[in-house]
């Protein structure tokens, strides 16, 4: 197990709730679009998995959702001070962007977003030109963030989003749960989906895909 070094350069809040923190990357260790890296918190020395949202300019960018009454390390992690430094296992996990030129589907849920996030943006580093399309929940508007992100990625790639609100209804955007857009016309444009959800709803998810006819082979999915 290889751990490297990694300093706090910048940290802001995206939303009432929700970290952005950059870390450097001065060891230019390697990552596949979808991995992980293991943090190893300062006070209690746990390890705690967040998955790379973006890489750039020798940075590994993560979102952070910060739990009060919950996760403890999320508080732990979001309460650090710049140029607080950590130890880190190097990038690792199988959710992995596949390299081939299937059409391709994303559904998020909050910072569930992040392995997600950073295989769409490999794909517009690539140039890529397969048709995309990323379906995101949030419960209401005020969580709502990298819409700005989703609007750059249509500038280069076949990208399209959707978003869904569980609490707030508003003619802007979908109400409900994403399981909502898993309809035979809907979907069958795509080939390939990728899904990063909690257990229940993921399997959900994946049962209605299923039902659909869709190969289980094509559904890759990380518990969020």
């Amino acid at each position: 197990m290889w751990f490297s070094n990694y300093k706090l350069l910048e940290k802001k809040k995206l939303t009432n709730d929700v970290y952005e923190m950059i870390f450097s990357d001065w060891n230019k260790t390697s990552n596949k679009p979808g991995q992980f890296m293991t943090f190893m918190l300062p006070k209690t020395w746990f390890g705690r998995a967040y998955s790379i949202c973006e890489t750039s300019n020798d940075k590994y960018i993560f979102i952070i959702k910060r739990v009060e009454n919950g996760r403890w390390w999320s508080i732990e992690i979001t309460d650090l001070e710049i140029w607080s430094e950590l130890k880190a296992v190097w990038p690792s996990g199988h959710f992995i962007l596949k390299e081939n030129n299937k059409a391709k589907i994303f559904f998020a849920t909050w910072v569930g977003l992040a392995p997600l996030y950073n295989q769409l943006q490999s794909i517009y580093d690539s140039w890529l030109k397969y048709k995309t399309k990323l379906i995101f929940w949030l419960k209401n508007k005020e969580d709502l963030f990298y819409i700005d992100k989703f609007e750059k990625l249509k500038e280069k790639i076949d990208f399209e989003y959707k978003i869904y609100l569980s609490k707030e209804n508003d003619v802007n955007f979908e109400y409900w749960h994403i399981t909502n857009f898993i309809t035979k016309e809907n979907i069958d444009w795509f080939e390939e989906f990728y899904i990063c959800w909690n257990n229940m709803m993921m399997d959900e998810c994946i049962s209605k895909l299923e039902n659909l006819w869709f190969s289980r082979e094509n559904i890759h999915n990380e518990k969020f």
